[in-house]
């Protein structure tokens, strides 16, 4: 009968937990209860920061050109910085601050989008500054 019919269906075995962790990717805690993404509002916070700060970078480093302005390296959003050829008011990504985007641009205009490698050669006084290539590029420096 209806009972014989349902005692003879097997229980389908339970599910092992899914452990999921936290997706701002230096924390590495798990969720544990109602957490979806993330295991704080702290490491909530740092992953859009951090977010938002790449976006802003990738906008700057398309406004300068894309690519570095001694050499063209342009592979890696990682490897490219900003070097003030001019007065400097603020630095770009100073103490973190997110700044507006045309204040950020004025300063931008200040500066020539250069790689690491070129960056550290600057500083270390290897690229002449008083070559025409270097003169061009500082007068030409908003793009």
């Amino acid at each position: 009968t209806l009972i014989s019919e349902y005692s003879c269906v097997a229980q389908p075995a339970e599910q092992p937990a899914v452990t999921r962790s936290c997706e701002w990717h230096l924390c590495g805690n798990f969720l544990t209860g109602r957490q979806q993404r993330f295991c704080s509002p702290k490491c909530k916070n740092k992953f859009y920061v951090f977010r938002r700060r790449k976006a802003l970078k990738q906008k700057a480093v398309d406004y300068k050109g894309g690519k570095c302005m001694l050499c063209g390296y342009d592979r890696c959003l990682d490897a490219l910085s900003f070097h003030h050829a001019g007065d400097k008011e603020f630095g770009i990504g100073s103490k973190g601050y997110t700044r507006a985007w045309a204040k950020v641009q004025a300063e931008l205009n200040e500066c020539i989008l250069v790689c690491s490698n070129c960056h550290a050669e600057i500083h270390a006084g290897l690229h002449e500054k008083s070559s025409a290539v270097w003169q061009q590029i500082v007068e030409n420096r908003v793009n």
